[in-house]
């Protein structure tokens, strides 16, 4: 077992080993790879993220689905809070979708050299990459009051062998960050047995979208009956409450 941490702002700039340490453990991805995340995307504010996407989790996600590891990641369900708080006061959603992610990995492979294009790299997407908001049941997807369900862990798990618990999440956020690399199959067991296999039965259950990346420079957000527009500084994604019916892209949540 190794303890990972970073200081982060305030404290020391450049102490950021547990970003190290958790990216070397994606790399060292063989077969599998599960995550389990509030979001992998930015702080949103009105719509607006208020940093860029985290860069080289990307990068580190993309190399592993190259590899031909199946990469599973569950995160918090849109507009997710807790407590029955707004999402000024405990907001666990950071305005992001499962398929938003999809879609920005995607962006990373297309934008970047030595990946697949085109139907290659749909089909490997369609194949290896499964994503899906948190689940307790089959059958609901919020709380009695209507609040959706959220996710507040943050864990990296690899090929059975050794995982990562921690504070520490996947988007940029630069705080003060505390975690374990478990290395044991036993342990990493008990975990997939207790934790993960409940979990992804459960997600297996939500009805898939589509995954998409537009070339426009405007991005679209439907939400019930709520329709937002803004500004992307590089691709757009177009992200539906409800599944996207078409014929040119794959199934994803």
């Amino acid at each position: 077992m190794i303890s990972v941490g970073r200081l982060g702002t305030g404290i020391e700039s450049n102490a950021d080993q547990a970003d190290a340490a958790r990216l070397a453990l994606i790399g060292a991805a063989k077969t599998t790879l599960r995550i389990v995340q509030q979001d992998i995307g930015p702080v949103t504010v009105l719509g607006l993220p208020l940093s860029s996407w985290p860069t080289a989790e990307l990068e580190a996600l993309a190399n592993a689905l190259v590899r031909n590891v199946d990469v599973y990641i569950v995160l918090s369900d849109l507009d997710a809070t807790a407590g029955g708080l707004s999402s000024t006061e405990a907001s666990y959603s950071n305005g992001w979708t499962p398929a938003d992610v999809g879609n920005h990995i995607k962006g990373y492979m297309q934008s970047n050299p030595g990946y697949r294009s085109g139907a290659a790299l749909d089909a490997l997407l369609c194949t290896k990459l499964h994503l899906a908001p948190f689940r307790y049941n089959d059958t609901q997807s919020t709380w009695p009051d209507g609040t959706p369900f959220a996710s507040h862990s943050k864990v990296v798990e690899v090929d059975s062998q050794a995982v990562f618990i921690g504070s520490h999440n996947m988007y940029p956020a630069d705080l003060q960050e505390f975690g374990y690399i478990v290395d044991d199959s036993n342990i990493t067991g008990q975990w997939l047995s207790q934790y993960w296999a409940s979990v992804f039965t459960f997600e297996a259950a939500v009805p898939r979208g589509r995954l998409q990346v537009q070339s426009e420079a405007v991005g679209r957000v439907r939400r019930k009956h709520r329709t937002r527009r803004w500004r992307w500084p590089a691709r757009s994604v177009r992200r539906e409450a409800r599944p996207i019916r078409s014929s040119a892209s794959c199934h994803l949540p």
